[in-house]
């Protein structure tokens, strides 16, 4: 005969750490799963029109810019890793609203780590920078790569 004795404190507590372990699992899931939504793979923008943002690769990056009539150097590629601000700040908003002007928004990528990848274009003395996340294009910008001078937007808009 077995004699099983059940101590309901010890119970109790199993059971409070089995919801709490539930509790948290799900919180994680959601977390992740709000962060994966799949990101658009077409914007708009004045005097371009509709514009896919998928840019996996350099291939791809040239493509897109050409959306734009923006001749690069792939050759010239430089890539780097930035985080976007969690807080933006005046400079950030400015550059934000220029985004919006080629029909990009940075405002859901707030904190995010994301590629910066720079390319010389082929007929001026000019640079153009991508923002990516997840394979996609989300900012860009034109500019001499003097520090201090205007960005212009990527469909010719300045700021």
């Amino acid at each position: 005969m077995v004699i099983l004795s059940f101590d309901k404190r010890r119970g109790v507590k199993i059971a409070v750490i089995a919801a709490l372990a539930v509790f948290l699992t799900a919180l994680c899931l959601i977390i992740a799963l709000e962060k994966k939504q799949p990101l658009p793979d077409y914007a708009e923008a004045d005097k371009v029109g509709r514009f896919f943002t998928e840019a996996p690769d350099t291939e791809a990056r040239v493509k897109f810019l050409k959306q734009f009539k923006i001749a690069v150097s792939p050759k010239s590629e430089k890539t780097d890793k930035v985080t976007i601000p969690a807080e933006f700040g005046r400079i950030y908003e400015e550059y934000n609203e220029l985004q919006k002007r080629a029909g990009l928004d940075l405002l859901p990528f707030k904190g995010e780590k994301v590629s910066r990848v720079v390319y010389k274009l082929k007929d001026k003395e000019k640079f153009v920078t991508l923002l990516i996340f997840r394979a996609h294009v989300i900012g860009g910008h034109l500019s001499t790569g003097v520090y201090g001078d205007r960005y212009e937007a990527l469909n010719g808009a300045t700021g």
